[in-house]
């Protein structure tokens, strides 16, 4: 599913629900109760991440939503589908909250509170896939091994994705800062419409 080194933990747990009988059978668990899911984790979220009911932008709660569906069909790309999963919604959405100046912390947060609800779905959903397979116990701990994998990758991916998009943000408020300092101090002509754009955005 991976390349070699790629995601080797994330892999290794895969594998281990694998050899207990649930992979991929556990995908039609997984798709039935998915869409409910989805709206179970938005509520724990916001239930737990005063951030998006203090924002003010509009945005912030409906891509919350959006961003929900995507890490419940990341899930179903790996243990249905067998799919190497593209963590690219998550650079997205994360490249999307640093551009908001949406807390680097609440979307920790956010993580953490949806490692909770992940697990019990992949638990439940690999027990009633595998109820004859393996001893429930190692069932289990095969789904919370995946769950904390699966929420570590995701959560280590918007992190460096946040970090290093807010550094390219800064670095281009201080080009137009300095392009603003140079133009007032070397005077511009009025015609000029690169100019008055600057000057526009500066108020």
């Amino acid at each position: 599913m991976y390349p070699a080194g790629e995601n080797a933990a994330l892999q290794t747990a895969v594998d281990a629900l694998r050899s207990q009988g649930v992979v991929p059978g556990v995908g039609g668990a997984l798709k039935a109760s998915a869409q409910a899911l989805a709206s179970s984790l938005c509520e724990a979220i916001l239930s737990e991440v005063p951030a998006y009911t203090e924002s003010a932008n509009p945005d912030v709660r409906p891509e919350l939503r959006q961003h929900a569906d995507e890490l419940l069909a990341q899930i179903l790309g790996i243990l249905a589908d067998g799919r190497r999963v593209d963590f690219g919604a998550v650079r997205r959405h994360a490249q999307r909250r640093a551009t908001q100046r949406f807390p680097l912390e609440a979307l920790l947060h956010t993580y953490r509170c949806a490692h909770k609800v992940l697990f019990a779905w992949s638990r439940d959903a690999a027990i009633e896939a595998a109820p004859q397979a393996g001893h429930v116990r190692r069932v289990v701990a095969a789904a919370a091994e995946f769950a904390i994998e699966f929420t570590d990758t995701v959560s280590s991916t918007a992190t460096s994705t946040y970090v290093e998009h807010t550094r390219v943000l800064a670095e281009a408020e201080s080009d137009r800062r300095a392009g603003l300092l140079t133009l007032l101090l070397q005077g511009y002509d009025e015609s000029d419409t690169h100019a008055a754009q600057l000057l526009r955005k500066a108020g």
